[in-house]
């Protein structure tokens, strides 16, 4: 098995298929973060292609769109090795104009194609409980079954490829209005001098706002970001996805489009690669 990218997610993936027992393939664009993972039996590639050679399944954890198609699609990229009949996996999330191209070119090379977008952040690959949201024809998801029980809870099938990368757009759309207006709570318990430790605890405990503040409130109140699970960058990508699926109309969407608006004067303050409750940051009394 070919695995494409090491950051946040894909360390703990790979360290799961490992302990699973997978003879595993490993690229990465920036080689030093490969550096410790490679175990007994596991080959360091220097492209995509050379990770693909002679794989039974590819598979890819990235950041956008650019990475996505620099990995499977580039004249390095890992599809243009791969066996017809194997099956490559996208775990990244992507857009759904990005993902029918890449579901084309795909098909077109004789490779079955599985869509399977996660959530869990990385505490959730590292534990390796991820939920896995599965699209793609079903021969093709039975087959990468055993990868996903390696690094996931549950797998939620979604259909086909488009249905499952748009599920996780409405997914993470969801997650970065709440975000971005539990930032704005909190800056209100601010200017009301409000204990911000008690405030969160409150809402941890109590309410429809308890899962981000167990999540990222407590990160929020104590301004520490720099344990990241999910980068600032990352989720404003993926609202910036949702909201381009629709027609350029803010007042579509008007709450996704303030809070992707949000989120993104956090990565132009030099927050884009913190965790993304420093979107708290953006608001100063």
């Amino acid at each position: 098995m070919a695995v494409l990218g090491a950051g946040i997610m894909g360390r703990g993936i790979i360290k799961h298929l490992r302990q699973s027992g997978f003879g595993l393939r490993l690229y990465n664009r920036t080689a030093s973060k490969l550096h410790g993972l490679g175990g007994a039996g596991e080959v360091i590639c220097g492209s995509p292609a050379e990770a693909a050679e002679g794989a039974d399944a590819v598979i890819s954890i990235v950041a956008d769109d650019v990475a996505s198609r620099q990995v499977w699609l580039s004249d390095t990229g890992a599809l243009w090795s791969m066996t017809p009949g194997s099956v490559a996996v996208e775990i990244s999330t992507l857009s759904t104009g990005y993902a029918q191209e890449w579901e084309c070119s795909v098909r077109k090379r004789g490779v079955s194609p599985v869509a399977a977008p996660v959530t869990g952040s990385r505490s959730g690959a590292e534990d390796g409980n991820l939920v896995i949201f599965a699209g793609g024809e079903l021969d093709a998801i039975e087959r990468a079954l055993p990868l996903f029980s390696a690094i996931g809870q549950q797998v939620i099938r979604l259909g086909q490829i488009r249905d499952a990368v748009g599920f996780k757009l409405v997914y993470n759309m969801l997650c970065g209005t709440i975000l971005v207006a539990a930032a704005e709570a909190l800056t209100l318990a601010e200017f009301l001098t409000l204990d911000l430790g008690q405030v969160t605890d409150i809402l941890a405990a109590h309410g429809w706002a308890s899962g981000v503040a167990i999540s990222k409130g407590k990160k929020m109140a104590a301004a520490e970001f720099d344990d990241v699970e999910c980068a600032v960058k990352t989720i404003t990508k993926d609202l910036r996805y949702a909201l381009d699926t629709l027609p350029a109309d803010p007042t579509v969407l008007p709450v996704s489009a303030h809070a992707q608006f949000q989120l993104s004067r956090a990565c132009t303050k030099d927050m884009a690669d913190m965790d993304m409750a420093v979107i708290k940051s953006v608001y100063r009394l």
